[in-house]
């Protein structure tokens, strides 16, 4: 393997403000992945689209639904709307997949944040048509894009070509550096391990203080 670089202040703050960037939010159910994706999109403003599959968590049941394929939809400004992911068997148009198709098309200059993914992602993203497209052209069409997974595990491997950082959170599985061939791969395991240690100790005490504990790592 290539020497890596030595790069400054791999441990930061999640990003505040919009930069363009593709970021994975990676943790265990009661983590609080859902409520950072909240924080981060009304701290950022401007644009936001949300992507789930049937609306839950029960912090997005007020985020108002559009219709991927209606164009006129996309004209919301500084405001919160939600799409639910058509996946192929709930379309019309038998063995397509087409709500990233539509995203691509319709949306651009704002927060596109896909929570709990692996629900309608697949693990060769080039399955999934328009995603590819939007992987490789986010930065020029002005979006910040947000993945929320449980573990490291369900990133798809192309993600990791594209990606600008990780929000760590507290996760059962590590990540497998030798699977993983990524430079800050080992920052990455190293996060896990402090956070996990972080969660289990704030979880036995019992009070409500292992949720948003988290480390964000450069990419």
């Amino acid at each position: 393997m290539a020497k890596r670089k030595t790069r400054k202040k791999t441990v930061r703050k999640a990003p505040e403000k919009r930069l363009c960037e593709l970021i994975i939010i990676w943790g265990r159910n009661g983590t609080g992945k859902s409520t950072m994706a909240k924080q981060l999109m009304d701290g950022i403003g401007g644009r936001r689209l949300l992507v789930t599959k049937t609306g839950a968590p029960k912090i997005w049941h007020d985020v108002p639904i559009i219709n991927v394929t209606n164009k006129a939809h996309y004209k919301f400004q500084n405001q919160t709307r939600q799409v639910l992911a058509r996946l192929r068997d709930d379309n019309p148009s038998p063995g397509k997949n087409d709500t990233f198709i539509n995203i691509y098309d319709n949306y651009r200059n704002g927060i596109l944040m896909l929570d709990d993914c692996m629900q309608y992602l697949e693990a060769n993203t080039t399955n999934v048509p328009g995603l590819k497209d939007i992987l490789i052209e986010y930065r020029h069409r002005m979006l910040d894009v947000f993945l929320i997974v449980h573990g490291p595990e369900q990133v798809p491997p192309k993600i990791w070509d594209h990606a600008s950082g990780v929000v760590v959170m507290s996760t059962p599985r590590l990540i497998n550096p030798n699977r993983v061939k990524i430079d800050g791969v080992e920052e990455m395991l190293a996060a896990q391990k402090r956070v996990n240690e972080k969660f289990k100790a704030a979880k036995a005490r019992d009070d409500g203080t292992q949720y948003g504990i988290y480390e964000f790592i450069a990419v």
